[in-house]
């Protein structure tokens, strides 16, 4: 009996599990970043270690790199300089 129970349970955790992935799909856009760009922590991103993992530079900290999954990075666009002559 409680084999059952913990059987059914699993099939419709998968189930709600591929609903959810199938919602957050329909609105989420692919990021990707290019070496040296800067992301929100504001430090360049080194290299990427996979399609979704990036390699960050942190001087200064005890661990100097570190990889962050792209979900946690946005990039940076810093302020544009105005080359306007008064």
């Amino acid at each position: 009996m409680l084999e059952e129970m913990m059987s059914l349970v699993k099939i419709k955790a998968g189930k709600v599990q591929a609903k959810q992935k199938r919602l957050y799909d329909r609105t989420a856009s692919p990021r990707t970043l290019t070496v040296g760009d800067q992301v929100l922590v504001l430090l360049p991103n080194l290299r990427k270690v996979t399609p979704m993992d990036y390699e960050i530079e942190m001087t200064g900290h005890r661990k100097e790199k570190r990889v962050y999954h792209v979900n946690i990075l946005k990039k940076y666009y810093g302020p544009e300089l105005s080359t306007t002559t008064s």
